[in-house]
């Protein structure tokens, strides 16, 4: 009796597997920019980029060297070339990338990073996606910058809406 059952099992799973192996793979997103490194980089949770013109906002102040403000002052005595090694900074990059590689290629994509300072990131506003090397310009942009100064997040809004005022979400 026990022979039988785990042969039916054995049948129920070999049968599965033809199904499973049967089935199309779910299409990857075509990346609009390389994404580096490894792991699951198809989603971040809950976040799905759309729209026809995509305004990101990137925070270059001192704050996103480090999540604690003893570590932020360690790394404000630090050179530039230490401040972008910091974790919460390169973290910061890859999402920027990563939003990008998934706009979807009919938008256009403008991006601002600001402290208490803002500047355009790229060739300029309303970047198309589907422009490759204007989307690379954004990620050399975000490569130069040096996270400093205090957060105004409504000078960044601000510099966004003047950018690109389609943009309203």
């Amino acid at each position: 009796a026990i022979f039988k059952a785990v042969s039916e099992q054995q049948a129920v799973v070999a049968e599965l597997s033809e199904t499973l192996a049967a089935m199309a793979p779910l299409p990857t997103p075509s990346d609009n920019v390389d994404l580096q490194g490894t792991g699951e980089q198809n989603y971040l949770l809950g976040l799905k980029v759309e729209g026809q013109s995509i305004g990101i906002l990137v925070d270059k102040s001192a704050s996103m060297m480090a999540p604690k403000l003893i570590d932020i002052f360690k790394y404000k005595a630090q050179p530039d070339p230490v401040k972008v090694t910091a974790k919460k900074w390169q973290r910061t990059r890859r999402v920027l990338t990563w939003l990008l590689a998934r706009a979807p290629q009919t938008s256009t994509v403008t991006a601002i990073a600001f402290s208490d300072s803002t500047l355009t990131l790229g060739s300029g506003a309303a970047i198309p996606v589907s422009d490759a090397s204007a989307m690379q310009s954004i990620i050399t942009g975000m490569a130069q910058l040096i996270p400093h100064g205090g957060t105004d997040l409504q000078a960044g809004l601000a510099a966004l809406q003047q950018a690109d005022p389609k943009i309203t979400d």
